[in-house]
């Protein structure tokens, strides 16, 4: 804090020299000759003070620094240079060396982590308008206003420049305002495993959710999903619990209704038989492929968090020791800025305003089940075996038998005749005494 307000200090000297190159110039001159204003809008007239007396009018948005965008932060000195020279500097103070109150300073924070790189005009403007507004308003101690204040002194006057914007810049800074108090940090994050039982190969959902400090889900943020004994599951490795021989089955009910078909029948059942086998077969190279993945080989994705802050990810265990860990941005408490090199040149702010949240979990998943098969097989006798032959074996899901009809009325007849032939004998034996 003291060395930036003997900073100011010294520019309050130089604020001659300096006045120049204005960053609110109305004609350009050499020194600016290589500013690259990128993106947001002019105010004219301009805020009048002792360096621009006329009104000229000021830049409100980003400049192209080498090769980045990045908003100034010391109202009304010098513009950077395209090629300008900085060095990472302290904590974003007010433009007298002032501390910022601790929830302007949050709000900073996310508008530099979520608009630090915007290429929108009114976005950008919008931004700009509200860090000057924070950093240089009239309240703070040091700040003064009027046609006689110097450069390093005259504070942003916030109603000027308000009422001199256009009704959609105007509409587009309170959205930003509001936006920024509403999701301004600091955040949280936290990881949520299954509650159910996880198994080796069966995916099961973890879900995440990053929320500020009252509570409020951030939406549109981009987490860094890392896995460990687990992968994202995909359409190649996910087991869903469902079971491939269902067709199969319906197959074999249909089979149980066709019990007298004939030998043509039973070559279509062998062919389902062999299908089977070969579903089964695939199913056991899937699963092993999944679960023999390398414990100690880390799985990666990002998922963005929704409009009520939360997302899921879709994971599947490799292994019987399953972490999963969440990486993202958050903004910091306070926003870091960037020292010219040249004392007279404004400080700038682009992504300063952001730390890295972290949130890890641990779960054990158990091991898959061993398959297990079921099969019968049976032995079916042709109807007719040629002299001399063999029946020829033939493999069947199911073997029903059954009697002959034609065999079982035979029978009844020669019970019938059976009876009449003893009755028979039995009249003329007792009939001839």
């Amino acid at each position: 804090m003291g060395r930036r307000h003997h900073r100011h200090r010294a520019r309050g000297v130089l604020a001659v020299t300096a006045l120049s190159g204005l960053i609110v110039a109305a004609v350009a001159t050499p020194a600016t000759a290589e500013t690259d204003r990128a993106n947001g809008y002019y105010i004219e007239p301009g805020q009048q003070h002792a360096g621009n007396p006329d009104g000229g009018r000021e830049w409100l948005g980003t400049f192209q620094v080498d090769g980045e965008p990045v908003f100034c932060v010391d109202y009304q000195l010098k513009a950077p240079e395209t090629d300008e020279r900085y060095e990472p500097g302290d904590e974003l103070l007010t433009k007298w060396g002032g501390e910022i109150p601790t929830e302007r300073a949050a709000k900073i924070s996310y508008l530099l982590l979520r608009y630090g790189n915007t290429d929108d005009d009114d976005t950008a403007g919008a931004v700009a308008h509200l860090l000057h507004s924070w950093t240089a308003d009239p309240d703070y101690d040091g700040g003064e206003l009027g046609s006689d204040v110097t450069a390093p002194e005259v504070a942003y006057d916030i109603d000027f420049h308000t009422s001199a914007l256009s009704d959609a810049q105007l509409e587009r800074v309170d959205e930003l305002d509001a936006e920024a108090e509403e999701f301004r940090g600091p955040w949280s994050v936290t990881l949520t495993a299954p509650d159910d039982e996880q198994q080796i190969g069966t995916s099961d959902q973890w879900s995440l959710a990053v929320e500020t400090a009252s509570g409020v889900g951030v939406p549109d943020i981009p987490v860094t999903v890392e896995l460990t004994g687990g992968q994202v599951a995909t359409g190649d490795n996910v087991d869903d619990g469902s079971d491939d021989r269902s067709d199969d089955t319906a197959e074999k009910t249909g089979e149980k209704d066709d019990n007298d078909v004939d030998d043509t029948d039973a070559t279509a059942q062998n062919d389902r038989a062999a299908s089977q086998d070969d579903n089964v077969s695939g199913q056991d190279v899937s699963r092993q492929d999944v679960s023999g993945q390398d414990d100690s080989v880390a799985d990666e994705t990002t998922v963005t968090t929704g409009a009520d802050g939360t997302a899921t990810v879709e994971v599947v265990p490799t292994a019987e020791d399953v972490a999963v860990q969440l990486d993202l941005r958050a903004p910091a408490a306070q926003p870091r800025v960037q020292e010219p090199i040249d004392d007279e040149i404004q400080t700038v702010v682009a992504t300063g305003g952001e730390q890295e949240l972290n949130a890890e979990e641990h779960l054990t998943a158990q091991p898959r089940p061993p398959e297990t098969e079921t099969s019968t097989t049976t032995v079916e006798v042709p109807r007719t075996i040629p002299a001399g032959g063999h029946p020829d074996a033939v493999v069947q899901g199911e073997t029903t038998t059954a009697t002959p009809m034609g065999a079982i009325v035979g029978m009844g007849a020669l019970v019938l005749l059976g009876s009449m032939l003893t009755g028979w004998i039995a009249r003329r034996r007792f009939g001839g005494r």
